[in-house]
């Protein structure tokens, strides 16, 4: 599958483009396309975005519009409903509303536009906490030529993506428009990211392909000892290892995180969820192992700036920080009786597992939480495995759990 990005021509890039700087802008660019896409099916676009959606939804670099999302400020986290409480909104005369507050993490900070969560003021002068007093705004991030009542404090220094300009800004009286219903910011927030997990799970396995493919090229060219190294034993099996874990929890999962773009339409949300999340932990995990593991395949090459390899272990890492479904067991193919039972037996241990935590209540949960989501992302993929009648993909998954 061939993927075409196109550039804005503003974006300044010449020569070899630099994959942190196109990739997350581009899934950006997506994720309000796809809550326009919602909007429109359920309300009609609304006409500030009007604008917006043509430039989002064009193929020329000269129109072609990058977005950013801004939801972290200060306090940081997942928590966006109690985490966002330094802006607030102020309607103005023409139905428009102006944001004050600040923005501690906003990604694609030369973009076009944004849309960003805050707090309207009632009448009365209150504002209500919580998830449900948050409400989507579409924001152009100039008007007239000038930043449009934001203020740059400073640009961050990251891990990874550092092509990417991420800053920390000031809303001081930008003027935005309400695209959401009062209050229901979050559940478009919740589709988007679901969108950018499955989007990061796909980046991830690729750059897992990317690595394991340079990392075999190598052997056949490297000499050790007097030989290459596709013919040190040891050598290959750690290259046969991130194979595996490349096939087995990258491109199949990426495979399965894929069939969530139709389930978007064709099954319930929280099913949804669920998959992409699972896909997204899998991956991520996965992704930065095989990408440290394949930079000690080139020696101290791996660890040499100039040669563009460690930017994909950087940038893998920063992918994590973004941010049931049913089993069909194949038990009519005799050669996968052993691999379903597996997959049987440790559903069966899950369900004990959930038993146990419901008896320790909440703090139990919370304890548990990680484990579990492991434990349930492999069981997912084991099953997928099956379906397909990939053996050793499934007994990767098996030795997993």
């Amino acid at each position: 599958m061939t993927t075409v990005c196109i550039i804005p021509s503003h974006m300044g890039i010449k020569g070899r483009a630099d994959r942190s700087f196109i990739s997350p802008p581009i899934y950006m660019q997506y994720l309000p396309f796809v809550s326009c896409l919602q909007l429109h099916q359920s309300l009609g676009i609304p006409k500030p975005l009007e604008e917006a959606y043509a430039h989002l939804t064009s193929g020329d670099p000269k129109t072609f519009w990058i977005s950013g999302q801004w939801m972290t400020e200060l306090k940081g986290g997942s928590d966006v409903g109690g985490g966002t409480e330094t802006v607030v909104a102020r309607e103005l005369p023409d139905g428009s509303y102006s944001l004050h507050g600040f923005k501690w993490f906003t990604s694609a900070a030369d973009s076009d536009m944004t849309l960003t969560l805050a707090r309207i003021v009632g009448p009365d002068g209150q504002i209500q906490q919580g998830s449900r007093g948050l409400s989507l705004f579409y924001l152009k991030i100039y008007e007239d030529g000038k930043l449009n009542g934001i203020k740059i404090q400073r640009l961050k220094e990251k891990l990874g993506t550092r092509a990417l300009p991420t800053a920390e800004l000031l809303l001081d009286g930008a003027r935005a428009h309400l695209i959401t219903m009062e209050g229901q910011g979050i559940p478009y927030i919740v589709n988007m990211m679901n969108i950018a997990r499955i989007y990061n799970a796909v980046s991830a396995a690729g750059s897992m392909r990317r690595i394991v493919d340079l990392a075999r090229d190598y052997a056949t060219r490297r000499e050790a000892f007097g030989k290459p190294l596709k013919d040190h034993p040891l050598h290959m099996q750690t290259l046969a290892r991130m194979e595996r874990e490349e096939a087995g929890g990258g491109r199949e999962e990426v495979v399965a995180s894929l069939k969530v773009l139709v389930l978007l339409r064709q099954t319930a949300f929280p099913l949804v969820q669920v998959q992409s999340q699972a896909a997204f932990l899998l991956v991520m995990e996965l992704a930065i192992a095989v990408t440290s593991e394949g930079l000690e395949c080139f020696g101290g090459q791996g660890f040499m700036e100039d040669t563009g390899l460690p930017v994909s272990v950087r940038d893998t890492q920063v992918k994590k920080h973004w941010t049931f479904a049913k089993l069909e067991a194949a038990t009519r193919q005799s050669e996968l009786q052993a691999s379903v039972q597996i997959i049987q037996n440790n559903l069966q241990k899950l369900k004990q597992f959930v038993r146990r935590m419901d008896s320790k209540g909440e703090a139990g949960w919370q304890l548990a939480a990680r484990d579990f989501s492991y434990t349930l992302a492999w069981i997912y993929e084991g099953n997928e495995r099956i379906a397909s009648k990939s053996s050793p993909v499934v007994e990767c998954c098996s030795e997993r759990l």
